[in-house]
């Protein structure tokens, strides 16, 4: 199995860090050491709210606000679009055993998470859930997703969207920013928003237990955090505030 989970506005495959930079409607890389930047595509990039990149072999998935799926190769050439007119906002987006492209839509207070197959062809609704939510991840056997608004929580289902779960019930003030799943374990990081409350990035197993505390007092000016990421070399946070975020910092696997 090859499947890569998706982050929102960044992601990190083949030894680089990838995301959109909408405000210049760009692709971009840089090398996990943080050097070698560089522009891979432009005036087809992730736009607006536009949240989510995947990677499947030698190629690349992304969500354009507001209703396309589109695709190229890691170098940023040969941009299609797969899907388009979607009925509503698309946002992260996850690629999943070689098969499936994942990603959530919302509209007026729903959450739509969504399904086709790597040509763009027989998309499918395989669930719906309410409030506003935050990053897509996969182990391969589910889908994860976090809810920031309602009833705060971590979920997953099955790949076809059966048996939806409550893994984690979060705290009225942790707003799921970002979510991925690598390995045994599920990662998020969260914000205080206006409260003064600590951001945070936090793990749990796979099946919500264990919940563990990363890293525990992101500064307020962070409160943007809107990204997560991890591999071998750490864990990866796009940090900012609002559309002002705009740079990638990176810290030990135990925070």
């Amino acid at each position: 199995m090859n499947f890569q989970t998706s982050l929102v506005g960044t992601d990190l495959f083949e030894a680089h860090v990838y995301w959109s930079n909408f405000s210049a409607d760009n692709l971009m890389r840089i090398n996990i050491d943080g050097s070698g930047e560089r522009e891979i595509g432009s005036g087809q990039a992730p736009t607006d709210v536009s949240r989510g990149i995947a990677k499947n072999g030698n190629f690349m998935y992304w969500t354009d606000f507001p209703n396309q799926i589109r695709r190229s190769r890691i170098n940023g050439s040969e941009q299609i679009v797969l899907v388009d007119n979607l009925p509503n906002a698309a946002d992260t987006i996850v690629v999943v055993n070689d098969e499936f492209i994942y990603w959530q839509e919302y509209s007026s207070g729903v959450r739509y998470i969504r399904r086709c197959n790597l040509d763009g062809t027989s998309v499918t609704l395989i669930h719906t859930d309410s409030g506003a939510s935050y990053g897509l991840g996969s182990d391969g056997t589910y889908i994860y997703w976090g809810n920031s608004s309602g009833t705060k929580a971590i979920r997953r289902c099955e790949l076809d969207g059966s048996n939806p779960t409550t893994l984690i019930n979060l705290g009225s003030q942790d707003n799921i920013r970002g979510l991925t799943v690598e390995g045994n374990f599920i990662y998020w990081n969260t914000s205080g928003g206006e409260n003064g409350i600590p951001m945070t990035v936090k793990r749990a197993n796979l099946d919500g237990s264990n919940i563990t505390t990363l890293v525990s007092s992101l500064a307020d000016s962070d409160r943007g955090v809107s990204a997560i990421s991890v591999t071998d070399e750490g864990i990866y946070v796009l940090k900012g505030q609002g559309l002002g975020a705009n740079f990638i910092a990176r810290c030990e696997l135990d925070g």
